[in-house]
């Protein structure tokens, strides 16, 4: 099994989830935004720390690990 099927596995119903590759070939993006999520444990990859793919209105911008933490 590939890793995007492993983040569709822990995504919630309606979210997509990514990959760190994938966040950072979209960062520039601005049709998106990317929310980083907690580190997760991945059934053969390891830990894995996921960021939540949205659609942008506006400029895109790429949440620190300081702005989870804090919810």
């Amino acid at each position: 099994m590939n890793l995007a099927a492993r983040l569709t596995a822990l995504a919630d119903p309606g979210t997509v989830l990514v990959d760190t590759a994938t966040a950072d070939a979209l960062e520039e993006n601005d049709s998106y935004l990317l929310v980083p999520q907690h580190p997760r444990v991945v059934r053969g990859f390891g830990e894995v720390v996921p960021s939540m793919l949205l659609r942008s209105e506006g400029g895109g911008i790429m949440l620190d690990e300081a702005d989870i933490t804090a919810w």
